[in-house]
C-alpha cells in the first residue's frame, strides 16, 4: 500500500511538495515553504538541522504533513496546514556521525524509520506508535510479512544475512 512519498534528500534549491509548494532550507534554524504564488512561510526546525542539512523523510500530500529526520537526534512532524513543526521522537544516535543513517519505509498501514541503532514506527497520521533498539549498524529493510517487519545485516562478513524482526503492532522484537 503506497500512501505517501518517500523523501530521500532535500536538495539545496528545495524539494517540490506539489500543491503545498517547495520545501527549502534557508538556514540551520528554519525550514521554509514557498508556494506557487511566492508566499513564504518559515517553520522552526526544532534542532533538526543542527547536525547538517542532509535530511530525508516521508510526505503525505493529501493531508499536508511530512516526517523529517537527518543526522541529528530529532525527528520532526511538519504540519503544512498550520506551518508548525513538532519533535515526535528523539533518536539514540551512534556517536560517530559518519556511521549514522536514516531511511523511511512504508510498511502496510504504518511508516518505519530505520536508523543505525533502531527502528521507529509512525501511524497514518505521522504520530509515534513505537520505537525499538536493534544496534545493527548495517541493518537494511527487507520488507513486511504477516505483520512483522524484517531487516538483515549487510556486514561484517560473519553477520551477513543475520535477520532482525519486529512486530508492527507493538514493536516487540521477535527475532535477532
Amino acid at each position: 500500500m503506497s500512501w505517501g512519498q518517500i523523501l530521500t534528500a532535500v536538495e539545496p534549491n528545495g524539494l517540490e511538495l506539489g500543491r503545498w509548494g517547495r520545501l527549502e532550507i534557508p538556514n540551520h534554524e528554519h525550514l521554509r515553504v514557498r508556494n506557487a504564488a511566492g508566499k513564504v512561510r518559515d517553520i522552526d526546525a526544532q534542532g533538526l538541522l543542527r547536525s547538517g542539512t542532509d535530511i530525508s523523510g516521508w510526505f503525505e500530500a493529501e493531508r499536508g504533513f511530512a516526517i523529517l529526520g537527518g543526522r541529528g537526534t530529532e525527528v520532526l512532524r511538519i504540519d503544512l496546514t498550520a506551518d508548525e513543526a513538532m519533535v515526535v521522537t528523539q533518536l539514540d544516535r551512534e556517536p560517530d556521525e559518519d556511521l549514522r543513517f536514516l531511511s523511511f519505509h512504508e510498511a502496510g498501514d504504518v511508516l518505519l524509520c530505520l536508523y543505525e541503532r533502531g527502528v521507529v514506527c509512525f501511524d497514518l497520521d505521522g504520530q509515534l506508535r513505537w520505537q525499538a533498539q536493534h544496534r545493527d549498524l548495517s541493518a537494511k529493510f527487507d520488507g513486511v510479512r504477516d505483520g512483522v517487519a524484517w531487516f538483515s545485516s549487510q556486514w561484517p562478513q560473519d553477520r551477513i544475512g543475520h535477520r532482525l524482526a519486529f512486530r508492527l503492532f507493538d514493536g516487540q522484537q521477535v527475532m535477532g
